[in-house]
């Protein structure tokens, strides 16, 4: 006859699979009855959580004859509390035990008194395989574990096995404290197994890894001075995927990542610096790419060498660093090794390729304080720049592919150099995919066009179907369609524009005077400007509606699309005068009323009209040259 399952304890096993058991057969469940955990009840769980001394003494039977004057004290036990061996084994409903809980909340004297009471609580693991000094050492709570050792050693009890228990995440207790920062729980852990130090967890991480990573530079010590007299494996610094903890202390980029560096050097002076990751990259491949010079120059000191070890991909640390566009620490490099950028990667690139390819393109700064560090760095980039790599490439040529004009610009400035090969630079740049012709305006590819031509003097290539190829990669004929649709839309905002400002030089702000028909406000060199402002609108506006007019009778695409863009220069001034008149026109109408209000609305509507230019490196000498004017009447009216 089948037995009916209890709902309950269906409930509970859906609930709570590491606790309730499956059920067996009905001898076994009744051998087994006495090692059943039950659920911890309300009151225990209360108790243990805020330390209630008295109401743990009679649900767990503990020894309080330290404490006479609970002994005065009766509490009411619920009718269905469960006896004091019961409560002793009961766990919460994530596997903890009252040892636990109170570990958890730092009740060392309530802790010690029921390891007294049943010491095998210590031994026992949570459902995340945590056993009470975990607990005690994620929270910091070094009384807690400083007392419990004390009271195992008086009572002839072992935790060597105990201290070296690991969770679900292969996480000693040691581990715990060293991630939370906690170092007084961390010296009393090691003080008691300094084995402890070379337990690693599930991703190979040695305390001492997780002191250094986090930045506890007095825990570091702490283990530090634990390990200087005893013999050291690999496990006491490991760290995941290969690092160690000097990898994590150059990571740092500070003062005390320094520190802590200095100390392993001095803790392991042999192998530490050459030990690689799985990608292979040591120490100062980590140090290079924060671009920490001290803590190159560091580990260059101890160990010249590091200088000529790559990694995985060939790339040494002066790479990295050009890379990153750390030059101080190629600087460094350079001063401990001056043959390092001689060093070529396996597609053949020296640091100069990287540093096109990179995300620097600034010699000026490097050049002078190379200078005042005595290295000839121009010395060393006149000559890296000649070198080729495995396609061909000097490191111009990976500039103007890259499309960066402002990296070319600065080769030539130091070079002035001319590079020929199969493909030159400024064939590069034409047949470029890269984000510089894709994205950016023909005005934009055009100038590092030019610089390539006027600065450097370069040349195409002798091949003759390249000379038609780059002309169409540069300038692509567009279609009839979206031709005409420009010359539209341009003469349509033009047109508007014109008759826009026509009307405002015949309306100003103020008025004319009722006598002679000047305007009121003529004397006013704000004024002035807004009248400026307004022709220069006008008359771009006029040409530019003018010129399309012509520009409509030519029926070549490429002749059309190359003098849309002078119509398009106009259009640009005009809109932007017309916004700026706007402006002092707005100015001029609120001084009287509100000076300070007047400047904030001047203000917001010209860097409404001058947006576009703000943030570029590269102004135009048009755009400068069409402020030039607005400048000096703006200073002479607020001078006046």
């Amino acid at each position: 006859m089948s037995s009916v399952a209890d709902p309950q304890q269906i409930e509970d096993s859906i609930l709570f699979p590491e606790i309730i058991k499956p059920s067996r057969g009905k001898e076994e469940a009744q051998a087994d009855k006495s090692f059943q955990p039950t659920f911890m009840c309300k009151e225990l769980l209360e108790a243990a959580i805020n330390g209630r001394k008295n109401t743990l003494t009679q649900l767990l039977g503990l020894d309080v004859r330290e404490s006479p004057d609970s002994a005065h004290v009766t509490i009411e036990a619920p009718d269905n509390s469960l006896n004091q061996a019961e409560n002793l084994q009961s766990r919460t409903r994530t596997g903890n035990t009252v040892l636990h809980m109170l570990a958890s909340n730092g009740h060392s004297e309530l802790a010690v008194k029921t390891y007294i009471k049943d010491k095998s609580l210590l031994e026992v693991c949570n459902n995340t395989e945590e056993t009470a000094l975990h607990c005690a050492a994620r929270y910091g709570h070094s009384s807690v574990i400083s007392e419990l050792i004390d009271k195992a050693h008086e009572l002839d009890h072992d935790l060597k096995d105990t201290l070296r228990k690991k969770n679900r995440h292969g996480e000693t207790a040691l581990h715990e404290a060293a991630r939370h920062g906690h170092t007084t729980t961390v010296q009393a852990l090691i003080t008691e197994d300094p084995e402890l130090a070379d337990q690693v967890n599930k991703n190979d991480e040695s305390p001492l890894y997780l002191a250094t990573v986090e930045g506890h530079v007095a825990m570091f010590q702490l283990f530090v001075q634990h390990l200087c007299h005893r013999e050291i494996t690999s496990a006491y610094y490991s760290g995941p995927k290969g690092t160690t903890a000097l990898h994590a202390a150059a990571l740092r980029s500070n003062k005390q990542g320094l520190e802590m560096a200095n100390e392993l050097l001095k803790l392991e002076p042999g192998t530490l610096t050459k030990i690689a990751d799985i990608f292979g990259s040591t120490p100062l491949h980590y140090a290079t790419s924060t671009g920490d010079a001290r803590m190159a120059r560091k580990l260059l000191n101890h160990d010249a060498s590091l200088a000529y070890c790559d990694d995985s991909r060939g790339l040494f640390p002066i790479h990295v660093a050009a890379y990153m566009g750390h030059w101080e620490t190629v600087i460094t490099i350079l001063e401990n090794n001056f043959d390092s950028w001689e060093l070529l990667d396996q597609r053949g690139r020296n640091f100069l390729h990287l540093v096109a390819e990179g995300k620097s393109t600034i010699i000026y700064y490097p050049l002078f304080y190379s200078y005042a560090r005595g290295i000839n760095l121009e010395e060393v980039l006149r000559k890296a720049i000649f070198v080729r790599d495995n396609e061909g490439n000097t490191p111009l040529h990976i500039a103007a592919r890259c499309g960066k004009g402002w990296a070319v610009r600065d080769f030539f400035f130091v070079f002035k150099g001319w590079f020929r090969s199969a493909l030159t630079s400024l064939d590069n740049l034409a047949l470029s995919n890269s984000k510089v012709v894709t994205t950016e305006s023909y005005e934009e590819i055009y100038q590092h066009y030019e610089t390539l031509q006027e600065l450097g003097k370069a040349e195409r290539s002798p091949q003759r179907w390249l000379l038609s190829y780059t002309i169409n990669k540069l300038y692509p004929v567009e279609s009839s369609d979206t031709l005409a649709w420009k010359v539209q839309t341009i003469a349509l905002g033009s047109v508007l524009i014109a008759t826009v400002t026509f009307a405002a030089a015949f309306t100003p702000p103020g008025g004319f005077n009722s006598g002679d028909g000047t305007p009121v406000l003529g004397r006013k060199y704000v004024f002035r400007a807004f009248i400026l402002a307004d022709v220069v609108a006008f008359a771009s506006s006029f040409y530019c509606t003018f010129y399309l007019i012509i520009l409509g009778a030519n029926k070549s695409g490429r002749y059309l699309q190359e003098q849309l863009y002078w119509t398009q220069y106009l259009f640009m001034i005009a809109s932007i005068s017309m916004g700026l008149a706007f402006a002092l026109g707005l100015y001029v109408a609120l001084a009287p009323l509100s000076k300070g209000f007047s400047i904030f609305v001047l203000v917001v509507a010209l860097l409404a009209a001058i947006r576009r230019f703000m943030f570029r490196r590269n102004i135009p000498l048009w755009v400068l040259g069409w402020a030039a004017p607005f400048i000096t009447v703006f200073l002479l009216a607020f001078i006046k």
